[in-house]
């Protein structure tokens, strides 16, 4: 699969939690390249009309090697492609070569409201 579509990859990481018990939330960009296609989307009326799409992502190539890159993709990450942001739903996970065993990509459903 060709990935050559940039994106940015939000990781959300949380550091310790403070004497209140609250986690500070920290936001780090990752680029890479990635492909992005729509798989359903529906419109949903409750006195606006708002658009959900979902989407199938596949990624992530580093732009300098060609090769996998590894951005370490969660539920809830925030992946910008083409200036939207889309938001992973659910679990990402790991696509193998068949034949050698290595990682191939990561393919993650992401969800976009309008």
């Amino acid at each position: 699969m060709l990935m050559t579509r940039p994106c940015t990859v939000d990781r959300t990481t949380r550091g310790d939690p403070d004497v209140a018990g609250d986690a500070p939330v920290t936001a780090v960009p990752v680029s890479a390249l990635c492909e992005i296609q729509q798989s359903q989307s529906s419109e949903i009326r409750d006195g606006v009309a708002v658009v959900v799409s979902v989407w199938n992502l596949y990624g992530f190539v580093d732009p300098a090697s060609g090769t996998y890159l590894d951005v370490g993709l969660a539920a809830g990450d925030v992946v910008e492609v083409d200036e939207v942001a889309y938001a992973v739903d659910g679990r990402p996970w790991v696509v193998r070569d068949p034949l050698t065993g290595s990682v191939s990509h990561v393919q993650a459903r992401v969800r976009l409201a309008e």
